[in-house]
């Protein structure tokens, strides 16, 4: 009876000190903004850049590396603008809503309507300072 006393206490112990350790490690949403620009960047870098095509001598694949390189701040404000994060104390949620559209420059918009271009949404999950996308699906 002793014995089964003493577990519990060490059992309350410990998920308490888990939930605490979650508690203060759940990731904020700077954070998640960071994370998700270096994802973005690393897939079109990866992805996308390839398959630009060489027109009339210019090399756009490595223009297209140049522009991700010089527009992070662009990047992460069109990520901090189309995220929702819900915040559970022990974890964070987050979901990105993102247009191939949103990515062209303003003055191309004008000529491409929304609807030819991909439309991605991303769950996340946060916790212990690190994050875990676990959905990824095209609109």
């Amino acid at each position: 009876m002793k014995y089964k006393r003493i577990a519990l206490y060490l059992s309350v112990l410990a998920l308490t000190g888990l939930g605490v350790a979650l508690a203060l490690t759940n990731p904020t949403k700077p954070a998640y903004n960071r994370y998700a620009t270096e994802r973005l960047t690393l897939y079109l870098n990866d992805n996308v850049c390839p398959q630009a095509p060489n027109i009339l001598g210019n090399n756009l694949q490595d223009q297209c590396v140049e522009l991700l390189k010089e527009n992070q701040a662009d990047i992460r404000k069109l990520i901090t603008q189309n995220t929702e994060q819900s915040n559970f104390l022990f974890l964070s949620l987050y979901t990105t809503n993102l247009s191939a559209y949103d990515l062209l420059p303003r003055d191309i918009r004008q000529f491409v309507s929304p609807q030819l271009l991909p439309a991605y949404t991303f769950e996340t999950v946060g916790v212990f300072q690190s994050f875990h996308t676990y959905k990824a699906r095209r609109q």
